[in-house]
């Protein structure tokens, strides 16, 4: 502490005595300073300690925790020329006490032959648990003459980075093709962007984070639990691989992929890593743009079949069949007219009750015979944040929301200063 403190400016050895700083008689003209060395001095003591663990961790060997090696792969059943009659799986191979060889035989597309495999009865993360030990017999084998062959054998295919562009696609895709798709290697891609947020925690669990690139369109990457070797800054590039696609967002409008026990991240081909480089110096503004929006959690381009409404309730009628209340929303630009399930008018009324009126007390004396629902929620004049999907019913289309919330004031006003320049 002492060695670290003996380099310090003028101005910390003015103001600190000991361990104590007598903050109210800094000088306004000290403080940027006294605040910068405060961070210095901050990051020396972290690198301290750091030095002093490793060097204790050297000296005592009982610290050190002592683990079994191992070797993780993907792999991807065949079974010879009857190709077509086998059902072909993909496994991960967990090779315990690897040998150096196994790590050369270990090679994307290679083709190999295993002998001697446990088999576990759990899956991890979906796929058939294979394991075996650096003594058990692999060999490489020739690969096929024929392309197709190749490809039907190995359900291998030389990786490819998606853009955003194509991850949309990819997602739209997929949810077009099936609702419940089984985990398998054509659900897995790779992709790379720049993150345009923190590492944030989900609301049901697990922790999210957002890429974008040139595009301006999203995708957001789901983990189970937080990833601790991952740098947690905005606006980093950064590419990902073996993620698992999930159904697209239509309300967020973005992509949604699962980061899995399988997956990683890594720079990405040099010459997408120097473009995003580029562009990411050269758009500031627009990378800040798409981070407001998902601080206020708003889509940057609204679906054609989803999306979000922000405004104070007018307007409430309720439906013939009860389990739904027709409500009209005044959003600033115009009135929408939505439909509400009756579960929610509860928590509603409860948050605007807490509400201070914005109707005058001799005006709302006077009317407090007719206090109805409509009226509550036009007194006190709430801004709400609705997610809505639009469902057809005939002719019509009806805006259905599935979701409601108290607005968030400080994310709209950060988007009120977005809209304004």
């Amino acid at each position: 502490m002492q060695e670290i403190d003996a380099d310090a400016p003028d101005v910390w050895k003015k103001y600190f005595v000991g361990k104590h700083c007598d903050i109210d008689a800094v000088r306004d003209e000290d403080r940027p300073a006294l605040a910068a060395w405060t961070m210095k001095r901050q990051t020396l003591l972290q690198e301290r300690l750091q030095l002093e663990v490793e060097a204790e961790l050297e000296m005592d060997a009982s610290l050190v925790r002592k683990s079994t090696p191992f070797l993780r792969v993907l792999v991807h059943s065949g079974e010879g020329t009857k190709l077509k009659d086998c059902a072909l799986e993909t496994a991960v191979l967990t090779i315990w006490e690897p040998a150096e060889e196994h790590f050369n035989l270990m090679k994307e597309g290679e083709f190999i032959e295993l002998h001697g495999l446990g088999v576990h009865s759990g899956r991890y993360d979906g796929f058939k648990q294979l394991s075996s030990s650096g003594r058990s017999l692999i060999r490489r084998l020739d690969r096929p003459s024929f392309p197709e062959v190749v490809r039907s054998a190995s359900g291998f295919e030389p990786r490819s980075i998606r853009t955003m562009v194509n991850t949309h696609a990819f997602a739209r895709q997929l949810d077009s093709a099936t609702q419940n798709a089984p985990v398998n290697t054509l659900r897995i891609f790779d992709t790379i962007g720049v993150t345009v947020s923190s590492i944030m925690a989900l609301e049901g669990g697990g922790y999210a984070l957002y890429l974008t690139d040139q595009s301006w369109l999203t995708l957001r990457v789901q983990f189970d639990q937080f990833p601790q070797g991952l740098t947690n800054h905005e606006n980093q590039v950064i590419a990902m691989n073996d993620l698992q696609m999930q159904h697209f967002d239509t309300l967020g409008n973005c992509a949604v992929a699962r980061y899995t026990s399988v997956s990683s991240t890594s720079k990405g081909p040099p010459e997408l890593r120097y473009q995003l480089e580029q562009w990411k110096r050269q758009s500031p503004a627009e990378l800040e743009r798409i981070s407001i929006y998902l601080d206020a959690r708003m889509p940057l381009y609204q679906s054609c079949t989803a999306g979000t409404i922000i405004g104070a309730i007018v307007g409430l009628n309720p439906t013939l069949d009860g389990a739904m209340v027709s409500i009209q929303v005044e959003s600033g630009t115009m009135i929408h007219n939505l439909s509400i399930p009756t579960s929610f008018l509860g928590m509603i009324r409860e948050e605007v009750e807490k509400s201070p009126t914005v109707i005058h007390p001799s005006e709302e004396l006077r009317l407090e015979p007719m206090k109805t629902l409509d009226f509550l929620f036009r007194a006190h004049g709430v801004l709400w944040r609705f997610d809505f999907i639009a469902r057809s019913m005939g002719k019509t289309c009806s805006l259905v929301v599935r979701h409601v919330e108290k607005a968030d004031l400080h994310t709209l006003a950060r988007l009120h200063c977005l809209w304004s320049q």
